[in-house]
């Protein structure tokens, strides 16, 4: 955007960031994510991380982006005020291709045509390295040795953040065209909704993975006897063997994208709660069927002219190989927190041991630079500091804070009507069903199947419920977030950043969802 025209220099958006890690930060992940986006590009507000609009706009480059595609995924990342401004900057194709020509040269990896191979290779590289740091960290190590190690795995993990934020915004790119094109030669982008479903991702296999488990626990003898009573220990070695070797592949993942919180390998029994819900409901339970909404989209495709018909599938194809891209590199972005997970909790117990520390959790209270002070001694106490941050999360993890900063400290969000609620159309179909408001993991239990899942964000952990819920509502994300990627997968209908809805909406509210409008209204109260 040209900066003479903005009106306003320093915007913070929680969008960009949201598609990083869209729930509460501790502030010690926080301190880790300066050092990702650099440590004035970030803030810390309410316990959510907002980056400056300058940032994003130095990836997307607006005037590098077409003019006819603005309107459709770009718009999301900024106030409405900026919106006509952003649609009538000037575009510029002449610096575009000279840009992308000396991209070519400097990073190689970033080129449209490159970026999952380069990526492939990064990957091979990491999962090398982690088998040297898996078995270091099991050593007794001093602080040095700790934070040597800790450096080491930031080297060897940056190649990540490049090349994930190029896929990114090639992701933005062809989706933005896959729009426009069916909207300018088709009529109807409702299309994209199926036409982007049905993309086999690492999430999507992990998750097929944990209903072929609740399979095995519905015909193992000790569930049949009590059900919900069951617990882990109990189970057959049939089925502990495959939950053990479901840990080892994918142990890493939790329900939160923060090192704050539990992997699945830390915490199983929670995982276990997760299967046992399960396979207590009905298996049965009737969804779209993905495969026949795909074909059918593609065969409204294959109506129009050839010429026409060929550019749209190059986008699609483009489009869904990014998505993949992108759900596999959250997956890899997953076994690297857990990793520093690990490191932090080594420091923390050696800390607790020196009784620096209280508990070794409180560690994650703290920023990395006070940590840093704790273990050179030049700092003592910081159990007032631990506390407030405490008492700060928990206030913090019930509101959710405003999608825009201003300059002036002003809280800045597009308005929304209280009796219908407008977000993103995430994933196609019209639905009416209970509303189920789940706030964190621990209440996952509650969903019955056929509810609508009312909710903050979904991540990883989450998706294992997909397969009983009748639809899906966030607060946070657009069409290309998690929550959204994964309702497609399982033809549920979702609209995703709807505004303050779980402020308006109760659990046991009717609803109903259009995921082909990204609407929401009250269908009986």
């Amino acid at each position: 955007m040209d900066k003479q025209k903005n009106p306003n220099q320093e915007i913070w958006s929680r969008v960009f960031s949201d598609d990083f890690a869209a729930g509460l930060l501790s502030p010690l992940f926080f301190s880790y994510v300066k050092t990702i986006f650099g440590e004035t590009k970030v803030k810390y507000y309410q316990g959510y991380v907002y980056t400056s609009l300058e940032l994003f706009e130095s990836l997307i480059k607006i005037p590098y982006f077409p003019k006819h595609l603005r309107e459709y995924l770009l718009l999301t990342y900024y106030p409405d005020f900026l919106h006509k401004q952003i649609l009538n900057s000037s575009y510029k194709p002449i610096k575009r291709r000279l840009f992308y020509f000396i991209l070519g040269i400097l990073k190689p990896s970033l080129i449209k045509g490159r970026i999952v191979k380069s990526y492939s290779r990064f990957e091979k590289k990491y999962k090398s390295y982690l088998d040297f740091f898996d078995k270091k960290i099991q050593n007794n190590l001093t602080f040095e040795e700790i934070l040597k190690l800790d450096k080491e795995l930031d080297k060897k993990f940056k190649p990540h953040w490049l090349i994930s934020f190029g896929g990114g915004i090639q992701c933005i790119f062809a989706v933005s065209q896959l729009h426009y094109h069916l909207d300018k030669y088709y009529n109807d982008t409702s299309l994209v909704a199926p036409l982007l479903s049905g993309i086999k991702s690492r999430t999507n296999l992990s998750n097929q993975e944990i209903q072929h488990l609740a399979q095995l626990l519905k015909k193992d003898p000790k569930f049949q006897q009590k059900k919900s009573e069951i617990s882990l220990d109990v189970t057959s070695k049939n089925f502990l063997d495959a939950f053990n070797n479901f840990l080892k592949k994918h142990g890493h993942r939790g329900y939160y994208r923060e090192v704050l919180y539990p992997t699945w390998g830390e915490n199983p029994d929670r995982l276990f709660k997760t299967i046992v819900s399960i396979a207590t409901y009905d298996q049965k339970l009737s969804k779209k069927n993905i495969k026949d909404d795909f074909e059918k989209a593609k065969n409204k495709i294959k109506k129009l002219p050839d010429k026409i018909q060929k550019e749209i599938m190059h986008w699609l194809n483009l489009g869904r190989q990014f998505i993949k891209f992108r759900e596999d590199e959250r997956y890899t972005l997953d076994v690297h927190l857990s990793r520093k997970r690990k490191l932090y909790i080594k420091i923390a117990e050696k800390l607790v041991k020196e009784k620096q520390l209280e508990n070794i959790d409180d560690i994650f209270y703290l920023d990395f630079q006070t940590v840093l002070r704790l273990l050179d001694k030049s700092q003592s106490s910081v159990s007032d500091t631990v506390k407030k941050a405490r008492i700060d999360y928990a206030k913090y993890k019930y509101q959710l804070p405003p999608k825009f900063l201003l300059k002036d400290k002003s809280k800045y969000d597009d308005s929304t009507i209280k009796t219908e609620f407008i977000g993103n159309p995430a994933s196609g179909g019209k639905i009416v069903g209970k509303a189920c408001i789940i706030l964190t993991p621990d209440e996952l239990y509650k969903i019955q199947p056929n509810d609508i899942l009312l909710t903050r964000f979904t991540d990883p952990g989450w998706t294992s419920c997909f397969h009983i819920i009748l639809g899906l509502v966030t607060e946070v994300g657009g069409i290309l977030s998690h929550g959204a990627i994964i309702s497609r997968e399982y033809g549920i209908p979702a609209v995703t950043g709807v505004k303050d809805i779980l402020n308006h909406v109760s659990t046991g509210d009717i609803i109903m969802v259009d995921g082909n409008n990204g609407i929401v209204t009250f269908a009986k109260k």
